[in-house]
């Protein structure tokens, strides 16, 4: 009878100790150019993909 008590008071002991692993978010650099309407003779190509997180 005691022994299921004492080995549930065990395992809630040894999982309240962990530390949780913090990770700490990055914030990237990234690089912009200003778009402005062209007289139509000029045209800009972009490479890559562009893709929000979440």
């Amino acid at each position: 009878m005691k022994l299921p008590f004492i080995l549930i008071s065990l395992i809630l002991l040894v999982s309240c100790g962990e530390k949780s692993a913090e990770t700490e978010e990055t914030i990237r650099a990234i690089k912009y150019e200003k778009v402005e309407l062209s007289s139509g003779v000029e045209s800009h190509t972009f490479s890559g993909v562009a893709i929000a997180q979440k």
